[in-house]
């Protein structure tokens, strides 16, 4: 089946690059190939361009230019953040405080910084999958240097109050990191109303390109590279950039910063499959916390979301696991696991996430697919 015959509903692991930035980024690579930090007019224009997209970075989150660092990634940025607050921490200060349901990006590099000899305090999260504000208090000490929570929740899409972490974490003199990944682009961000101090970004999660990210790093705030070397990106981000790709990023903010209020339409049409959902005996996990408008989390008994998700790839329609396959044992999601989610519901939970460019047809036909996927399964 061709690409464009598929109904791609698995936005949240990456998107489709907007036409105008796929045009742009070809251009760019095509001709504007000089080092940024050159001395001649073909480098005027990459340098130019590197400070459009910082601008249009800025914009999306609530920013200013100079905030903006360029990375290769999100999970950069979410090392680069972590590891520069444990770095820059006043003596005495050797703790890192996350939620039970972060990014792998994030509680592997905790899983290094254990064996390094910092100390790791997971807070868990209530059955809708926020943060449990009480514990997440009683974690906060003289001892903490640094907290890194999500703003939004890759599987379930649950929001998580930013504003309110922030405040908290800023109150026992920790500096406060957010995985911003899947909030930019879907839901307002604001980093200075927020109060946050570092936050990351990935560009192939609002339609950018891969291989390029950012992240915010509030003006003021003392900083260690993660990359040492010829100093780039103010010194914070060393490596030549890459300028058609950070180009690309920016064009993908500033069209999605235009483009928010097409988010209404897309919680329109998940609303809509989450009713069909139901209909098919299923549960959605988060329902009632705030969430992303475009993610849907949801449980199936009595079938597994491994065998979901090929009989929807039989009917043409993508969507993602919630449960990791590891050497044939299947094991539920941590996330779900966290919100405490009985197995069997967990082992039988997908997502599926929407983008701007989901149309009604597209969603009209994979609530039929899911159907037919649903009892060919429960028959066999």
């Amino acid at each position: 089946m061709k690409a464009t015959n598929w109904i791609y509903l698995d936005n949240n692991a990456t998107t489709p690059l907007a036409p105008e930035v796929a045009e742009l980024g070809a251009s760019l690579l095509k001709h504007c190939f000089a080092n940024p930090a050159s001395a001649y007019p073909p480098a005027d224009e990459a340098r130019q361009l590197l400070a459009t997209a910082r601008r249009q970075v800025a914009e999306l989150i609530g920013a200013s230019p100079q905030e903006i660092v360029f990375t290769s990634c999100g999970t950069e940025s979410d090392v680069t953040a972590i590891r520069s607050a444990l770095r820059t921490a006043p003596r005495g200060k050797d703790k890192v405080v996350i939620s039970a349901v972060e990014h792998p990006a994030v509680t592997q590099l905790c899983n290094q910084l254990l064996i390094e000899g910092w100390r790791v305090e997971i807070v868990g999260v209530g059955s809708q999958g926020v943060v449990d504000m009480e514990a997440f208090a009683r974690a906060l000490d003289e001892t903490t240097a640094v907290v890194s929570i999500m703003w939004a929740n890759n599987e379930t899409g649950v929001v998580m109050p930013v504003k309110e972490l922030a405040s908290m974490a800023r109150e026992a003199g920790a500096v406060f990191h957010t995985d911003a990944v899947q909030a930019a682009g879907k839901v307002k961000v604001d980093m200075h109303e927020a109060g946050v101090d570092m936050a990351s970004l990935s560009a192939h999660k609002f339609h950018g390109p891969k291989g390029v990210g950012a992240l915010f790093v509030r003006e003021g705030l003392e900083f260690y590279p993660l990359l040492p070397g010829g100093g780039q990106e103010g010194g914070r981000r060393s490596g030549t950039e890459n300028t058609p790709g950070i180009a690309a990023m920016g064009l993908a903010a500033h069209i999605a910063r235009l483009q928010m209020g097409a988010m209404q339409r897309v919680e329109q049409m998940r609303a809509a499959l989450e009713e069909k959902v139901k209909e098919l005996g299923g549960v959605v996990h988060g329902e009632k916390s705030p969430r992303l408008p475009n993610t849907l989390c949801a449980g199936f008994k009595g079938v597994t979301a491994v065998d979901l998700v090929k009989e929807m790839a039989a009917e043409g329609v993508c969507i993602s696991a919630g449960a990791a396959c590891h050497s044939g044992a299947h094991t539920p999601s941590h996330v779900l696991k966290a919100m405490g989610v009985e197995q069997q519901l967990a082992l039988g939970s997908v997502r599926i996430s929407l983008s701007r460019y989901t149309t009604w047809g597209e969603v009209e036909r994979a609530a039929v697919a899911l159907g037919r996927a649903l009892s060919r399964l429960r028959k066999s």
